[in-house]
């Protein structure tokens, strides 16, 4: 197995994990202010999950997202050009 492979496995994982934790929260009628923070932060753990597997495919496929400013969009605008090759 690839270190690539291991690591989207392993990222695969960790969104599945964050998500189940998620999916109570949102069951739930009214939330209090700690759960309110507790599902921000979660729903950015998520976020970053998908970003991290969008750049190792894209990384994968010889396609770089330098570190500026703008990176967060260029890797999106990016994987969305590519996602029929995704």
């Amino acid at each position: 197995m690839s270190d690539e492979t291991d690591f989207l496995r392993g990222e695969r994982k960790d969104l599945e994990k964050t998500v189940g934790l998620i999916e109570p929260l949102l069951a739930k009628k009214s939330l209090t202010d700690y759960e309110i923070i507790a599902m921000g932060k979660l729903l950015q753990d998520v976020y970053m999950g998908i970003e991290r597997i969008l750049r190792c495919q894209l990384e994968g496929r010889g396609i770089k997202i330098g570190k500026s400013a703008n990176w967060h969009k260029d890797l999106l605008q990016t994987a969305s050009k590519e996602t029929g090759n995704l």
